[in-house]
């Protein structure tokens, strides 16, 4: 009985990032226009993130350390930060790569994560006479013949003024751009076995996109039933990144570099966006674990219509 209910589960939430939002940006943009907190805000100016961690390097080390200290507290099932990887102020010594790669490591991020200085224009307002960027120099993900024309984006420079709600909506679509991809230990990377996340809970290991999918779906509701054949579905982080990128955006407003702090704020928001997606945050909306273990049953005897459907 256990591994039928595991097999429906897996056959069942196989599919589901067919129903991923598939930019957030856009949505961003009409729901934060009409808010005057961000659509009056004053402008910023584009910060190189190597800039950011040289200036704040000490506070930043203390608040990478205590959310792994909020984490262990806090999230189910989460696996303590590996001390190597614990982020170290002097590493700004050593120069902006090194300091950049200590960073992206200590959060457990993809190393490859580009973090460009970008923005992804608004498509209701005037073309910005800027310069366009190639996707690659944005995202670390291949882009999809399903977003078609839906994600372009122009380059900003270092003191580039930029509004609050461009660089909001821009970064709200940025965890997509390959952040979480190859984190697992049995994932095709370098980074994946060093970083303590253990072996992939569910999902292709070897598919890129799959490999994301733990850290931006959160199965926190599911039935006593559901969670005694499949406890893998609590190792789930969307909740890690979102205190991640929300404290990281405190520290950036307090400290004086307000263009990370809409920044970081961006990156969180996708997380909290994704648990308002009903096929992140359950298995099968709307089934009963009755039902999806009977509608896997039958697909096994022969009869997939329902499955299928």
């Amino acid at each position: 009985m256990k591994r039928l209910i595991v097999t429906s589960l897996l056959s069942l939430s196989a599919t589901s990032p067919a129903w991923a939002w598939s930019n957030h940006a856009l949505a961003n943009y009409r729901a934060f226009e009409v808010m005057p907190e961000v659509a009056q805000a004053p402008a910023v100016s584009a910060e190189p993130l190597e800039a950011f961690l040289a200036a704040q390097a000490q506070p930043i080390a203390q608040l990478l350390a205590d959310q792994d200290a909020w984490a262990q507290k806090h999230i189910a099932h989460y696996p303590p930060l590996p001390a190597p990887l614990r982020f170290d102020a002097t590493v700004a010594q050593q120069g902006p790569e090194a300091l950049r790669r200590a960073f992206l490591t200590a959060l457990r991020v993809s190393p490859q994560s580009r973090f460009a200085l970008y923005v992804q224009p608004d498509p209701w307002a005037p073309a910005p006479q800027a310069e366009s960027m190639a996707h690659d120099l944005v995202s670390a993900l291949p882009a999809r013949d399903k977003d078609g024309g839906g994600h372009t984006f122009v380059r900003l420079r270092a003191g580039d003024s930029v509004a609050p709600l461009v660089v909001l909506a821009s970064a709200s679509d940025e965890p997509d751009y390959g952040l979480d991809l190859n984190l697992w230990e049995d994932n095709p990377s370098e980074w994946g076995p060093t970083y303590g996340f253990g072996k992939i809970p569910f999902g292709n290991p070897h598919l890129d996109f799959s490999t994301q999918a733990p850290f931006h779906m959160g199965y926190y509701h599911e039935s006593s039933t559901i969670y005694m054949a499949a406890g893998f579905l609590k190792r789930t982080y969307p909740l890690l990144r979102i205190h991640q990128y929300e404290s990281l955006s405190r520290l950036a407003f307090r400290t004086g570099h307000p263009y990370w702090g809409w920044r970081f704020a961006g990156l969180a928001l996708h997380y909290l966006q994704d648990l308002t997606q009903p096929y992140h945050a359950s298995l099968a909306p709307g089934f009963s674990s009755a039902r999806l273990i009977g509608i896997n049953l039958l697909a096994m005897l022969g009869m997939p219509g329902a499955k299928n459907d």
